[in-house]
C-alpha cells in the first residue's frame, strides 16, 4: 500500500474532519449537517433530541456525523454502542438503533474511502489491501451493505459494492460498460464482478 494512502487512512481513523470530507459522498451536504448538529450542541440541545430529529436511521452520513461529534466531545474513540448510550443518555430502549448508528458510521468511512480510491484509479488488489479494521470495523458486521438483510458485510462485499456503485452497474446496460469491461478496468476477476452484480441487483 502506498504511503500516502496509509497516512490518509490514519487521519480518517484518527478523526480528522477534513480528511473525511475529502473522501465523503456529498461533501457539501456533509458540512451542512455537521455544522447544524454542532450549532445545536453549542446551544445546549441534548443528544436524545438531536438523535430523533437530525440523525436518520437510513442515512449513514448523518450517523457518521453524530459519532464524529460525540468523539470530538469525549476527546477519543467510542468503544461501542453501550459507550455511546452512556455518554449521550439516549434511552437504553434504543440500544439496537444505537448499535446500528455506531456500525453505520464506521462503515460509511470505509465505503467512502473505497470509492475515493476507485475514483483515483485504484485497482481491485489495491482495494483489498484496505482492511475494514483500519476503520475500527470487525471482520464481519451488520451494516447498510447487507444486500439480503441477513448476510453480514465484510471486505469482499464492500469492495464489490464500491465497484458496482462507481461504475453504475445497476443502471441500464446502455449507460454503463459491460461486466467484463468493468472486470478488466479494475483488474478484478470476472467471477467477482458477476457475484457482486448478482448480490446487489
Amino acid at each position: 500500500m502506498k504511503e500516502d494512502i496509509k497516512k490518509l487512512i490514519a487521519k480518517i481513523a484518527g478523526g480528522d474532519l477534513e480528511s473525511l470530507i475529502l473522501v465523503a459522498e456529498r461533501p457539501k451536504t456533509y458540512r451542512e449537517i455537521y455544522s447544524k448538529v454542532k450549532e445545536r450542541r453549542a446551544k445546549g440541545d441534548s443528544w436524545p433530541d438531536i438523535y430523533t430529529t437530525d440523525i436518520y436511521c437510513d442515512d449513514p452520513q448523518s450517523n457518521e456525523i453524530m459519532i464524529r461529534i460525540v468523539e470530538e466531545e469525549i476527546g477519543g474513540h467510542l468503544k461501542d454502542a453501550k459507550h455511546l448510550q452512556a455518554y449521550t443518555d439516549i434511552s437504553k430502549e434504543l440500544i439496537k438503533e444505537l448499535e446500528e448508528t455506531f456500525c453505520w458510521a464506521l462503515e460509511y468511512r470505509y465505503s467512502c474511502f473505497l470509492d475515493y480510491m476507485l475514483t483515483n484509479g485504484a485497482k481491485y488488489q489495491e482495494l483489498l489491501e484496505v482492511e475494514p479494521q483500519d476503520f475500527r470495523l470487525p471482520e464481519k458486521w451488520k451494516g447498510f451493505l447487507q444486500f439480503d438483510g441477513k448476510t453480514p458485510a465484510d471486505k469482499n462485499i464492500s469492495v464489490g459494492y464500491a465497484i458496482i456503485f462507481r461504475y453504475s452497474i445497476m443502471e441500464s446496460s446502455f449507460c454503463r460498460p459491460s461486466l467484463r469491461e468493468i472486470a478488466e478496468a479494475t483488474e478484478a476477476p470476472y467471477s467477482f464482478i458477476l457475484e457482486a452484480y448478482k448480490n446487489f441487483k
